[in-house]
């Protein structure tokens, strides 16, 4: 069985210089004299300022335009990031994975890979679920876009619905509308070729998740996660036999001591927060595993060290 990384934006935020997703709508917002609320996820957010935008444009000639221009806007800034020589991300690369998914979307994954790698796809399409590219025997997934291509950044709640939308069209549709005929069943059987999309090896390669938060608002990993877990615990076609891969969340809890009484306060309400998220993922058939800062390591770029280090001895599992 295949083994796979998810990467979030956790090891990003490890660089000097890195950008942090709020920070990218901050100058959005900016840009376009309107408001900016942080308190909002970034789905819900981006649709806000596009719609004051629009609120307060509504003479925009072109008024779907607004949303192109924004990503691209966004594209520029994640372009110029650019990977150092000790960048966390090298251990990637290391671990010599069948496949890198990740919801990022610059192409620094694939520089620790390849340093001179630069994205030659399709600069036209909205939705990405094929590989991006394949190097070292290492197959690449943007999950939600890159950055070469502006128009398939995921940004709002609409994009994320579309998402969504072939998801369950390229895995719950029934041949012949057959109740036990779901096609990602027939996949596990071998009775149907696999496409080899991302939302396929959710369920066909055993898959490490690493410095994704998993908000509320990813809503399609949401999905997949979901999904496989009501396969998995109704035996749906007798699926539990063939549905052997395994998901591990590996998340980093941060206990050390802050230095405000607000910063503590905050500290201990996302942590309640993740405490409950890890009892959802539980559920969803899914294994945590928590690194704490303040009792296994320090930083959350030692923490990433030692997630890498466990997987390259354990496995993924």
């Amino acid at each position: 069985m295949d083994n796979c990384l998810l990467i979030g934006n956790g090891l990003n935020r490890c660089l000097n210089g890195g950008v942090p997703w709020g920070d990218l709508l901050k100058a959005t917002a900016e840009h376009l004299n309107v408001t900016y609320n942080p308190e909002l996820s970034m789905p819900l957010e981006f649709e806000r300022i596009i719609n004051e935008y629009l609120e307060k444009n509504p003479n925009d000639p072109v008024p779907n335009a607004i949303y192109n221009r924004v990503k691209r806007e966004i594209a520029a800034k994640v372009e110029g990031v650019k990977l150092p020589e000790k960048a966390i991300h090298h251990e990637v690369a290391k671990l010599k994975m069948n496949a890198v998914l990740t919801t990022n979307y610059d192409t620094l994954l694939e520089n620790a890979f390849d340093k001179s790698y630069v994205y030659d796809g399709s600069k036209y399409k909205k939705y990405l679920f094929d590989s991006t590219a394949n190097i070292n025997a290492s197959t690449f997934y943007h999950l939600h876009g890159i950055a070469n291509s502006p128009v398939s950044l995921c940004l709002g709640y609409e994009h994320y619905m579309g998402v969504v939308q072939y998801l369950r069209t390229e895995l719950n549709t029934k041949k012949d509308n057959q109740p036990y005929q779901m096609n990602i069943k027939r996949v596990l059987y071998n009775e149907e070729q696999p496409k080899n999309t991302w939302g396929e090896r959710f369920y066909t390669s055993n898959i490490a998740i690493i410095g994704l938060e998993l908000s509320e608002s990813e809503a399609d990993i949401w999905w997949l996660l979901t999904h496989r877990a009501y396969l998995f615990y109704s035996n749906y076609a007798k699926i539990s036999n063939v549905l052997l891969n395994s998901i591990v969340f590996y998340d980093v809890v941060d206990e050390l001591p802050k230095a405000s009484q607000k910063e503590q306060s905050d500290q201990v309400v996302k942590n309640r927060v993740k405490r409950n998220r890890h009892k959802l993922l539980a559920n969803e058939h899914v294994v945590v595993k928590p690194f704490v800062l303040g009792k296994d390591c320090d930083s959350y770029e030692e923490a990433y060290h030692l997630i890498f280090q466990d997987i390259s001895k354990n496995g993924i599992g």
